[in-house]
């Protein structure tokens, strides 16, 4: 129950961009399967998303989000079916191999598809605007001094000249 209850804890820190992942050398046959599920989930959980994504888009009628969201959702559904073939191929390395170097090969390959899916994800995100500041990215702006800020300091001169007067004897 461990191993299930630290799968997910991995699977939802490396699905928040979170902590480093775990070193493939240092991974148990069983604690890559738990892993491949977990990826198998999140590629799973990114097609959804981006299918609701679309729906909601479609429904507004946005055209410009529903092409960048139908243009995400190809490239996740290609990674999706790169990932299912990794995931076969992961799956009989396990049944068939003895050597572990193997099964570790092909576990890498399918964290890659994994990973590369969900960073396709957040792209998708991003066609909804909603940014991602997990990534580090700074919210601040630079800009020059504005000379003639009127929200510093007082713009007009201490003393104002009196108006003239119309005079009718000009």
């Amino acid at each position: 129950m461990s191993a299930t209850g630290s799968a997910s804890a991995t699977g939802s820190a490396s699905a928040n961009g979170g902590s480093r992942l775990p070193d493939v050398d240092t991974l148990s046959l069983q604690d890559m399967t738990v892993h491949a599920t977990a990826y198998d989930a999140q590629v799973q959980g990114a097609l959804k998303s981006i299918e609701l994504s679309r729906q909601a888009a479609r429904q507004a009628q946005d055209v410009v989000r529903l092409t960048c969201l139908n243009d995400k959702f190809i490239q996740v559904k290609a990674e999706a079916n790169v990932f299912d073939l990794q995931r076969e191929q992961f799956g009989v390395a396990l049944d068939n191999s003895d050597d572990i170097a193997i099964v570790r090969a092909s576990y890498v390959k399918l964290r890659a598809s994994g990973e590369h899916a969900e960073e396709l994800n957040s792209d998708a995100q991003s066609c909804l605007g909603v940014v991602d500041l997990s990534a580090g990215a700074s919210t601040q702006m630079n800009h020059d001094e504005f000379p003639d800020d009127p929200t510093v300091g007082d713009p007009f001169p201490p003393e104002i000249e009196p108006p003239a007067y119309a005079s009718p004897f000009r």
